[in-house]
Order: structure tokens, then C-alpha cells, then sequence
């Protein structure tokens, strides 16, 4: 494992190419990552404050056999961010997110995601094509848009109160639900 103390405040380009740590953790909440820093990493586990840009901006064309992330103070949207990442099954998110945008996790193995209450939305193609198979909607969400759902292996779904509109196809092609 590698855990960076909390005096790392930057890790450069290919920082981590072709490294396979069990898990890697940076505790700096606000450390800077540049491009492809994470590049061809074969961590199980990789744990951070809260990544900027685009994951594909880290990880080019998606080589990594990262199983589990935890951005612990996320604060932008994440859109198209984990699309593709064909290993990662757990994700846990926690800061001040305000949505799940278009096709965030499109086409992916996550079988579990823990969102932040802050969330508000669930955009289009969001969870499509994924191995989730239970989803509670986080407290404050108030929109579900088309497709959000469509073709995951979802067998439980838990709305709340606060939800106020759901859009056509939200769950289609969801032969277990």
C-alpha cells in the first residue's frame, strides 16, 4: 500500500505508471494530480479528496484495474467520469456533489455506489448498463432523468419523499426489477 502524508500537495505525470499497490490513499484533502498521474495503475483501491477533472484526464483510455474508489470531498458533477472502467465495482463519494451527470457510470461493473445526500439529480444514461442491483436514492434527489437506470441488473430500487419527478424509461430494460 502506499498512504501519502498530508505534506504531498502535488503528484506529477505517470506518477504511478505501472505501479500495483494494494491500495493507494492521499490524505491531503486538497492535493493537486496532473494529467495521467494515475496511468496503467493496478491498485484494488485507490483513495483521494477530490478529482477535478475528468477521470479519463488521469487514467488514459481507462488502463486500470482499479476495483473501488472513494473520493472523500468530492465538489464538481461527475459526468462520463467512471464510463468504461470495466473493473471498478464499489464507489464511494462524499462532499458537496449536486448531480450524477450524463452517463457517469455508463456501462460499467459497479455493483455498489454510496452517494452524498447533496445530490439533487440523476441525469440520463447515469447507471445505464451497470451491476447494480440495489439502489437507495439518496435524500435530496429530486429529478430522475430518462434512461437513468435503463438495462442494469437492478433488483431493488428505494425512492424517498423528496423525489419530485421520474422520466419515461427511468428503469426500462431492468428484467429484475
Amino acid at each position: 500500500s502506499y498512504i501519502a502524508p498530508e505534506s504531498v500537495v502535488e503528484v506529477s505525470t505517470y506518477a504511478f505508471y505501472g505501479c500495483s499497490p494494494d491500495k493507494v490513499e492521499f490524505t491531503n484533502q486538497k492535493a493537486f494530480f496532473e494529467p495521467l498521474c494515475f496511468e496503467k495503475l493496478n491498485s484494488r483501491e485507490l483513495v483521494v479528496g477530490c478529482l477535478e477533472e475528468r477521470l479519463d484526464y488521469y487514467f488514459k483510455n481507462y488502463k486500470t484495474t482499479l476495483k473501488k474508489l472513494v473520493l472523500t470531498n468530492q465538489t464538481v458533477s461527475l459526468a462520463e467520469d467512471f464510463a468504461y472502467f470495466w473493473y471498478l465495482d464499489e464507489v464511494i463519494i462524499s462532499g458537496d456533489i449536486q448531480k450524477v451527470g450524463k452517463n457517469a457510470f455508463w456501462a460499467n461493473r459497479i455493483k455498489t455506489i454510496d452517494l452524498p445526500d447533496s445530490v439533487q439529480r440523476i441525469e440520463s444514461g447515469a447507471f445505464c448498463y451497470t451491476h447494480l442491483e440495489e439502489f437507495i436514492v439518496p435524500e435530496n434527489i429530486k429529478y430522475i432523468a430518462q434512461n437513468a437506470f435503463a438495462n442494469a441488473k437492478l433488483k431493488r430500487v428505494v425512492l424517498n419523499e423528496s423525489v419530485l419527478a421520474v422520466a419515461e424509461e427511468v428503469f426500462s430494460k431492468c428484467p429484475d426489477l
